[in-house]
């Protein structure tokens, strides 16, 4: 702007009083701002007293700002992991930014110290201000705190239920059954690009037909109906890749790209299809039978203890739909990549589900959820490696402290302010070695028998648990179950590098893009039909 006011007052003459002074006032205020930054900035500097941590520009705590370092491709948590803390020598450091304004936010891998912050929901909240951007179809349960959040969980809670969970098991099999019977032809090799062209497709199905009650098949083979200009499939297909975009530019901008106007109209179908199932729903008498979660929204709908609005539905089925399909597929991707890595470990799965079904005498079921303990385990140990969300952050309320974990065995007091941001670093959780040892190793057996649940935060914990945990853990068994129970998974080679070694080709495939979560970048697959 400054630059633009001087070419102003050279071309209109240096006796332009006017741009002058203009000139002399923008730079006036440009030094005053900057001193004022660098004022507080310091002053952050100095209230950390001994304490390790480091400067950046931007302050990392909106989702919009995280999709923005995520655009880098550079997410910091996800780079340096437990290194920050391990160089502290203390499970807390500080992060102070300098922009819009300087400010101090602690990033935590104590699950002690998580512990006491998530048990506590009157000195540390959520900070809905970094949640604003999911309130694409109305606020819910995640963008919530305070009592707004305990009537969405009341909203939420009877749509997860063991009738819903048994709902997701049988759809996901048939999904699944569909790929491979029809799909591939229960081909002997089927090279897969990219894992996610299936994983995100089997979400998508899964989420349609145990969220919504509408069954989609992998063939799009439905007439768009009168009033619409997509399918209810194609909408689902098309706005799910795009959610980045609905959350991250305003309203009056979404017209100003082919990207945009594509992703805007998927959107605007995908809202007007949930508001004529609430209106076909309202005009039917239910008769108990329908475990979906929209139809438990929408008797809920009638509940006088509840009272749900038509926003605060769409709002919650949108979130679900965000949560239930994006995390998995992604998780679902690095799971395969892990079993390819490691044929042990899928040959582990194998003689498990034998060893359930009687060689394969009988289909698994969900009664079986209970027994596929190291199909679970498999899962877990991905999302410890590569959990969905980086950080999940908290705002205290009131000036107080917190006792951190130091590598001396002993404790570090930290003072806190009101208004500061706890951001509990997964990356740095996960990868703690005092909780977790030979953390950087893929080893499924820590979730066997006893392990330090306070240090798994995957689903984050305490009040705030995922709600649809279960639904996630049901739809990834199936899916894991069924094509290692028929295939062997391999990476398939690089034909740029015949001679990659293990640590290349793990590289290449926990390769991460952008993306609202963790998102792997490319995992390309080989399966081989079992004999």
């Amino acid at each position: 702007m400054i630059d633009a006011l001087r070419h102003l007052t050279h071309a209109t003459g240096s006796e332009n009083p006017f741009a002058s002074a203009l000139v002399c006032l923008c730079s006036s205020l440009g030094i005053v701002y900057a001193a004022y930054l660098y004022i507080d900035y310091r002053r952050l500097i100095h209230r950390l007293g001994n304490l390790p941590g480091f400067t950046t520009f931007p302050q990392p705590l909106s989702i919009l700002q995280g999709i923005n370092e995520k655009g880098l491709g550079k997410d910091p948590f996800i780079v340096v992991k437990y290194q920050p803390f391990q160089d502290a020598g203390c499970d807390a450091v500080a992060w102070v930014s300098v922009w819009p304004k300087a400010r101090l936010s602690y990033a935590l891998a104590d699950p002690d110290a998580i512990k006491d912050v998530t048990s506590d929901r009157t000195r540390f909240v959520k900070p809905s201000e970094c949640y604003t951007a999911i309130n694409v179809f109305g606020e819910n349960i995640v963008s919530s705190e305070g009592e707004t959040w305990k009537r969405h969980r009341r909203i939420m809670a009877p749509a997860f239920s063991e009738k819903q969970y048994q709902l997701v098991w049988k759809e996901t099999a048939i999904i699944m059954d569909e790929l491979i019977d029809r799909v591939w032809n229960s081909a002997p090799e089927v090279v897969i690009h990219d894992a996610k062209d299936i994983t995100m497709p089997a979400a998508i199905m899964v989420i349609s037909a145990a969220g919504f009650g509408q069954r989609i098949s992998w063939y799009d083979e439905d007439q768009i109906p009168e009033g619409h200009r997509m399918t209810f499939r194609d909408a689902l297909v098309k706005m799910s890749p795009e959610l980045i975009t609905l959350m991250a530019i305003p309203s009056w901008a979404m017209g100003l790209t082919a990207k945009f106007r594509a992703a805007r109209l998927a959107a605007s179908e995908i809202h007007k299809y949930m508001l004529e199932m609430i209106a076909e729903r309202r005009h039917k008498q239910s008769d108990g039978s329908g475990h979906d979660i929209f139809t438990l929204l929408m008797e809920a709908m009638d509940d006088d203890d509840v009272k749900v609005t038509e926003r605060e539905l769409t709002g919650n089925v949108f979130v679900l739909l965000l949560a239930g399909h994006e995390t998995t597929a992604h998780t679902l991707a690095f799971t395969l990549a892990f079993l390819a890595l490691y044929p042990e470990t899928q040959e582990h799965i194998f003689r498990e589900i034998q060893s359930i079904t009687d060689n394969f005498q009988r289909e698994l079921s969900f009664s079986d959820m209970g027994s596929l303990t190291y199909t679970m385990a498999v899962f877990y140990e991905t999302l410890r490696l590569m959990p969905s969300a980086t950080y999940i952050p908290k705002r205290c309320t009131e000036d107080t402290s917190l006792a951190v974990a130091n590598l001396k065995g002993g404790k570090t007091v930290i003072p806190i302010s009101a208004g500061t941001y706890i951001l509990m670093d997964l990356m740095g959780l996960h990868y703690n070695p005092r909780v977790w040892p030979d953390p950087y190793s893929f080893k499924p057996e820590r979730f066997l028998g006893e392990w330090n649940r306070d240090a798994f935060m995957a689903f984050n914990t305490g009040p705030r648990g995922c709600t649809g945990r279960k639904f996630a853990e049901t739809e990834v068994t199936v899916i894991l179950t069924k094509i290692v129970a028929q295939y062997t998974i391999a990476i398939t080679e690089n034909p740029t590098c015949p001679e990659e070694s293990f640590e290349q080709r793990k590289a290449r495939v926990f390769t991460i893009e952008p993306g609202i979560t963790t998102t792997p970048a490319r995992i390309p697959l080989t399966l081989r039909r079992r004999d």
